[in-house]
């Protein structure tokens, strides 16, 4: 029997006290004493921490996740909600609150086999409880020391103690009674004096009454069976198992049941009432069995129930994001919304201040058709007179034309008429190329200098020439435009945009227009 694993449990259950009477502490204790699944109970305190803003309140509700998890065996979980809410406990400097969450982590340090650890948790606990008047707390503390120190040592240490809890006038008789129960567990199996055990034991029997835990007496009066075994009293070994037995009919309990029957086994196998002991020993390995099952089952539950939280967190954080995301949506439509509404007043203002212009503008036009007018006016006699002065100077005129067209007539040198010819035909090849050089201009100066530097770029072999024929491609000009604008023949430019093709190394299928586009 593991008993002091049993005796730990007691004492760290012990200081788990939360007398606080505010709304906080009746949600928890309606959570964690209502009927429904531990998964269930952790999902909704899990819930309230997520949506809690007060410390204190998350503080109590992450300390009761600590127990529940606990009860699951998920101890990882267990240890950080009681880190969680011991951290939140030394901020608000809460004395009680931090003593006891260090107990349950030397709870949970026990439950996970880590005694040392759990040795220094219980250690704080002790010394923080000391600064307080909460001395049952205090010897609570030492208490759960002092088992631990049983298990691993000192053994001086941990007697002295527990001798000193047995007296103490702070401490309850079940309280007394384990201190008791702990220090004949120390003389029974560290320091092989069974007769002393007997004694402590007994001390730990007078110590309690009929209402008294079952579990406790049960435990006591089985302990001195095997110290009687111990020292060969087999008749009173085996009226002590009897008195257990008739107080475990009124309190199941699968270990004790496999631990009585076990007893009896030692009993009648050393009284060589073997058909007996076989009997006995029989039943053990039946409850040892239910153990297992029960073992396994639990774990299995325990595995359930970690998989329904997990499932339910996968489930919360999904609707979570759902949620998340319909609030972002609306977020964005609202955000159009307003940038649309604001769109309409900016449009509605430009609206109004290109109209307001407009007006301005067609105010400052009739002024200026007032002041042409009457310019005009100012003119109109000026005008007439010249008109006068016009009429009478376009009779000369028309004469002179006559006689000018008379002479032409009587010219019959063909040499002057070819220089005539020339000289004309001159002319107006002159203003056209002017033309010509001057809307050419205009053209390539639309090209820009990024573009001239990417076609010299990828294609340096081509010459200045062939660059400007390239830049009028690039202007989308037709080879009949082109032509015109440089004074050359429609066959002279395909055969610059031949060689064109040629240099920059262009397929048949490929267009040259295309390929100068996408530069």
């Amino acid at each position: 029997m593991n008993r002091i694993f049993i005796l730990i449990i007691y004492f760290a259950f012990a200081t788990i006290n939360y007398a606080q009477t505010n709304d906080a502490i009746k949600v928890i204790d309606k959570i964690k004493s209502s009927s429904i699944s531990v998964d269930k109970k952790i999902s909704l305190l899990e819930t309230n921490i997520s949506s809690e803003k007060d410390t204190l309140t998350i503080m109590l509700n992450a300390a009761a996740l600590g127990d529940l998890y606990s009860i699951i065996e998920a101890y990882d979980k267990s240890y950080e909600y009681y880190i969680k809410a011991l951290q939140i406990a030394q901020s608000k400097k809460l004395k009680i609150h931090i003593g006891d969450y260090y107990q349950g982590l030397g709870k949970i340090q026990l439950r996970t086999g880590n005694l040392q650890s759990s040795l220094e948790f219980h250690t704080k606990a002790y010394e923080v409880f000391k600064k307080t008047r909460k001395h049952k707390r205090k010897n609570l503390a030492l208490g759960n020391i002092a088992v631990i120190q049983s298990k691993i040592g000192p053994l001086e240490k941990a007697i002295n103690t527990l001798k000193n809890l047995s007296t103490d006038k702070g401490f309850d008789n079940r309280s007394k009674a384990n201190a008791l129960m702990t220090l004949g567990n120390i003389y029974l199996e560290k320091l092989d004096i069974p007769e002393k055990a007997i004694d402590y034991y007994n001390q730990a029997l007078n110590l309690l009454n009929k209402k008294s835990s079952k579990t406790i007496q049960i435990m006591l009066l089985q302990n001195i069976a095997e110290a009687q075994i111990e020292l060969n009293n087999y008749d009173k070994a085996l009226i002590s198992n009897k008195k257990s037995e008739i107080i475990l009919k009124q309190a199941s309990n699968l270990e004790l049941l496999s631990s009585l029957h076990k007893f009896y086994s030692n009993i009648y196998k050393e009284k060589k009432q073997y058909k007996k002991a076989y009997t006995h020993l029989t039943l053990q390995q039946k409850y040892n069995d239910s153990i297992a099952n029960s073992t396994t089952l639990l774990k299995i539950a325990n595995i359930n129930a970690a998989n329904e939280l997990e499932k339910h967190k996968t489930d919360t954080t999904l609707q979570e994001n759902k949620i998340t995301n319909l609030e972002r949506e609306k977020t964005i439509n609202n955000l159009k919304t307003t940038v649309l509404l604001i769109s309409l007043v900016l449009l509605g203002l430009v609206t109004y201040l290109l109209i307001k212009k407009s007006h301005y503008r067609i105010k400052t036009l009739s002024d200026e058709k007032t002041e042409i007018i009457d310019k005009l006016d100012f003119n109109k006699n000026k005008i007439e007179k010249m008109a006068l002065n016009i009429a009478t100077s376009q009779e000369y005129v028309t004469s002179f034309s006559e006689k000018i067209k008379d002479t032409l007539i009587r010219i019959t040198d063909k040499k002057s008429k070819e220089e005539i010819t020339k000289l004309l035909t001159d002319l107006q090849s002159y203003k056209m190329i002017s033309n010509n050089k001057k809307e050419l201009k205009n053209y390539l100066g639309k090209i820009n200098d990024e573009y001239l530097f990417n076609l010299t770029k990828n294609y340096p072999n081509l010459t200045k020439e062939e660059q400007h024929l390239c830049s009028l491609i690039y202007l989308n000009l037709k080879n009949k435009d082109i032509s015109n604008l440089l004074n050359l023949s429609i066959r002279s430019i395909e055969n610059k945009r031949y060689r064109i093709r040629k240099k920059m190394n262009l397929e048949t299928t490929q267009s040259l227009s295309n390929t100068l586009n996408d530069l």
